[in-house]
């Protein structure tokens, strides 16, 4: 690894179902240093949060959320 990189914070943001694929890679390893949730969607089952991660969410309820609470929608898991 670049020696000027070692240091380096890592920073991961996902939107709607974007958020999805960025607990999958949680899940096979790979660590952030902060997490960011804009109106996430989808949880992997295996997803637990890691300590040293800073997670923040910045949601509001959209209609894929709402779905989601209710069970009033047909897509269940990560695509």
């Amino acid at each position: 690894m670049d020696s000027e990189l070692t240091d380096a914070q890592t920073t991961a943001i996902g939107h709607s179902w974007g958020l999805a694929n960025i607990r999958t890679s949680e899940t096979l390893g790979t660590q952030y240093d902060q997490v960011a949730s804009l109106s996430g969607a989808g949880m992997p089952e295996s997803w637990q949060p890691d300590r040293e991660t800073t997670y923040t969410d910045y949601s509001s309820a959209d209609t894929l959320q709402v779905g989601q609470a209710t069970g009033q929608h047909a897509l269940e898991g990560n695509p």
